[in-house]
């Protein structure tokens, strides 16, 4: 049986790459002593206690300040080099260059672009369940199920909000949720298996479970696997190429990056001259609308809510998973048909050619090339142990050649094809 999951769960947002000297990271203000309160730079600060590091958030401009795993600080270190980690005298570790643009890019993704930071209402640092439920920790995938031989399974839409679905997949259980923006962090650098600031479906799913117990467990969870009728057809051949790359959209990227400048956008209070001209140019036509009178270059923040809400509205996963599945059973029935003709075509003429050899008491000399190529098996099958072919042989292959045109003529079962939320 073989288990294929493909696509991408989440994208770390880019981040600048910057070299500093170890004067700078060591005299940079993160907390002020003696108080020990948060420095006016910081935009975020965790509420743990331990294993404390600080970096730069590319979208408030500000330091953020998380708790990574000694296991996550090892991995980190052992590709970036120990070069990119400075330890301060207050036992904070400041990223830089590389490392800080990679831990950063990840931080954006899951504050931002998963919403854990508007999704914690009270703004204690912690999500319970309600508000993780407001979280885009989630994302949809479109599988396909081929009789217990062959689970395939793609993602097609991603970022999608935890409280769209009942069934839960990438976070199991509500009871199971990550609390905090530190926890995912350290989850999501985990499953980043390559260190691409990319999180695949292959390494979503590695951090719970594995690729095969969850696409059995999805087509379980669905009645496919159980309710599965075993295919007695040898001839049957299916398209691996069923599930559609949505991803390869070209709207997609462009939404994406949308929201991204949005979501900077809200963070500096609707600002519009904090952002880049590539992300003016991207909210051109929505600013245009919603720029204030005064000709200010701000926009007011219930109205950036709004066009957040309409820019994902935009994306409506229905509208995706109809054109998804559609698209692919009209690819999977064509195929299907095409297979049908090709070996319907193919076994009939073997038939022909079979009886011509038959006719001429198993004279090869009688065929062309090509006939004898088309039928190398059959001869070879139908010869007796002194190399003469025997006609009693051939006529039982030619029997069994009728028998299988009518056998490859049946419809071949259509394969399951299902959505998950992943």
């Amino acid at each position: 049986m073989s288990f294929t999951a493909t696509g991408i769960a989440f994208t770390a947002m880019s981040s600048n790459t910057i070299d500093r000297t170890n004067e700078e990271l060591r005299t940079e203000q993160i907390i002020t002593k003696p108080t020990q309160e948060i420095a006016s730079n910081v935009g975020y600060m965790t509420k743990e206690k331990s294993n404390l590091v600080a970096f730069n958030d590319s979208v408030s401009g500000k330091i953020a300040v998380v708790s990574l795993s000694s296991a996550t600080m090892d991995k980190l270190k052992a590709h970036f080099g120990e070069n990119d980690f400075f330890q301060r005298e207050d036992g904070i570790t400041r990223l830089d260059n590389k490392a800080e643009a990679f831990v950063g890019g990840w931080f954006g993704d899951i504050a931002y672009k998963r919403e854990f930071l508007s999704a914690d209402e009270n703004q204690d640092g912690n999500l319970d369940s309600n508000e993780y439920l407001d979280t885009r920790n989630e994302f949809y995938t479109a599988g396909i199920f081929y009789d217990k031989a062959n689970i395939e399974e793609k993602v097609f839409s991603n970022y999608t909000k935890v409280s769209d679905k009942k069934s839960l997949n990438y976070i199991k259980k509500s009871s199971d949720h990550v609390k905090n923006i530190d926890e995912e962090l350290n989850k999501s650098i985990e499953s980043d298996k390559n260190l691409d600031s990319k999180m695949s479906l292959d390494e979503a799913y590695s951090t719970i479970g594995g690729v095969d117990s969850v696409l059995i467990s999805h087509t379980k969870e669905l009645g496919l696997f159980e309710n599965s009728q075993n295919n007695k057809n040898p001839f049957k051949v299916l398209s691996k190429k069923i599930i559609v790359d949505i991803s390869s959209d070209n709207k997609s990227d462009e939404e994406l990056k949308k929201q991204e400048a949005l979501a900077k956008l809200m963070q500096n209070g609707g600002d519009i001259s904090k952002l880049s001209a590539e992300e003016r140019s991207l909210l051109a036509g929505e600013l245009s609308q919603y720029k204030k009178e005064d000709g200010s270059h701000t926009v007011n923040m219930d109205i950036l809510k709004k066009l957040d809400k309409q820019l994902k509205e935009e994306s409506d996963i229905n509208i995706k998973l109809d054109k998804a599945l559609t698209k692919a059973l009209d690819e999977n029935i064509t195929q299907k048909a095409d297979t049908n003709m090709k070996e319907k075509g193919e076994q009939s003429k073997k038939i022909f050619v079979v009886g011509i050899l038959i006719q001429n008491d198993g004279d090869v000399s009688k065929l062309t090339q090509e006939d004898k190529a088309l039928i190398k098996d059959e001869i070879e099958h139908s010869k007796n142990s002194d190399g003469n072919i025997d006609i009693d042989k051939l006529k039982h292959i030619q029997e069994h050649q009728r028998a299988k045109e009518n056998y490859t003529a049946v419809d071949i079962q259509t394969p399951k094809l299902y959505v998950q939320k992943g």
